[in-house]
């Protein structure tokens, strides 16, 4: 078990890790969050930017979040895909750490 399992990143962390992720796939140096998700790249480019982000969260935390391709075509702002998928994060890691309790618990 990873011990970031335990560990959940505040929301701030959690938006830089999008960022750094976005500027490095897109060659950017884009720092707003208010900056608009869809004029980045085209749907591949905002599309790779997620799965990237996503393998992230999975190497970092170990929690394998299906990518919500809603997100691709998203007419917001940066923020909004953070947030969105932030609260899906949040809401697994919960899920397994109560996992994790029950069954600790089982042996």
């Amino acid at each position: 078990m990873n011990p970031n399992i335990n560990k959940r990143p505040t929301f701030e962390e959690f938006r830089q890790l999008f960022l750094k992720r976005l500027n490095v796939i897109y060659e950017s140096n884009i720092e707003d969050p208010f900056y608009k998700w869809n004029e980045i790249g085209n749907k591949e480019t905002r599309l790779n930017i997620l799965q990237q982000f996503y393998k992230s969260i999975f190497e970092l935390y170990e929690i394998d979040m299906e990518i919500d391709e809603t997100l691709v075509d998203l007419d917001g702002f940066i923020e909004s895909v953070v947030v969105r998928i932030y609260h899906t994060y949040s809401t697994m890691h919960l899920v397994e750490r109560i996992n994790n309790k029950i069954r600790a618990k089982m042996n």
